[in-house]
């Protein structure tokens, strides 16, 4: 199992980054905000049609790329430091992968092609007004046989946008670390003070520990299957609890000015929250670990 990126996985992080530098900058990200759609369906042909992204780890044979999780996970780590808008993680990260898991060749052939191509969007609805993720909660059955099925019940939380937890924790870091280089107090930028330092310190570990969890659960995912599943609940609740932590301390460190329209910080804070409850919040996962280890 590899730990360290290759040439090619450090060359698609900077293509990937390059092109939401260009295309996802925070006044565009503040303009979708605004908008009924909240995503720019020009952006999705291109980073379809000209990066292939959509398909980075789809089988060639379903029309992807047939890379890895780990090149999966490079471009949702992007994703999530440029705040994407649009149905990435919900069409790719979520949906594809549980055709890839769940469905039969026939319905593979059938569905993933489009995906990867970017042409058709995806969204897998799971929870349910109780809020569980898990199997047993949910209470919509599939009446009927053939063509001629029907779904019955009612699905909440169904993913359209992007919520990638490491990239945002990245760019919080960044945008902290300038501040506190930038902000004077006392004749001096606060970053020289010795309380600041050693909170940008822990924010580091913390961040450097959610991206090793992540690209673990990545390497899992595609090399010890057996592995995965006690491996990605750990890894969520990881990435979660680092995310909002360094979030919070990020608008502490920014001060009074951290939660004004005009910072940008905020907008992360507001992801990393919507992240951290999105598919099970930190303690559900750490009760998965335990269930999964025998603990």
């Amino acid at each position: 199992m590899r730990f360290g990126p290759t040439e090619e996985q450090d060359e698609l992080r900077r293509v990937v980054r390059r092109f939401l530098e260009e295309k996802s900058p925070v006044a565009e990200v503040r303009r979708l905000m605004e908008t009924p759609e909240g995503d720019e369906p020009e952006v999705w042909k291109q980073l379809s049609h000209e990066l292939g992204l959509p398909g980075v780890h789809i089988p060639e044979a379903y029309g992807g790329q047939g890379l890895g999780f780990a090149e999966l996970g490079i471009v949702l780590e992007e994703m999530g430091r440029a705040l994407y808008c649009g149905p990435y993680f919900g069409s790719i990260a979520l949906a594809a992968n549980a055709i890839l898991c769940a469905g039969t060749d026939a319905q593979k052939a059938a569905l993933l092609p489009g995906l990867a191509s970017g042409e058709t969007i995806g969204a897998l609805a799971v929870a349910e007004p109780s809020g569980r993720w898990d199997p047993d909660g949910i209470a919509t059955e599939a009446r009927g046989s053939g063509s001629a099925v029907t779904l019955h019940g009612e699905k909440s939380f169904v993913v359209d946008g992007a919520n990638e937890g490491v990239g945002v924790a990245q760019k919080l870091l960044e945008l902290t670390v300038e501040y506190a280089k930038t902000r004077m107090q006392f004749g001096r930028p606060i970053g020289s003070f010795q309380a600041i330092k050693h909170k940008c310190a822990d924010l580091l570990m913390a961040q450097e520990l959610a991206r090793s969890s992540a690209y673990y659960a990545a390497a899992c995912a595609d090399e010890a299957e057996k592995e995965l599943p006690a491996i990605a609940s750990l890894a969520k609740a990881q990435v979660a609890d680092a995310v909002l932590r360094i979030a919070a301390e990020s608008i502490q460190i920014h001060g009074g000015l951290g939660f004004t329209w005009e910072q940008d910080v905020h907008l992360y804070f507001k992801r990393a929250k919507a992240s951290e409850v999105l598919l099970g919040d930190p303690t559900y996962h750490r009760e998965l670990v335990a269930q999964r280890w025998e603990i």
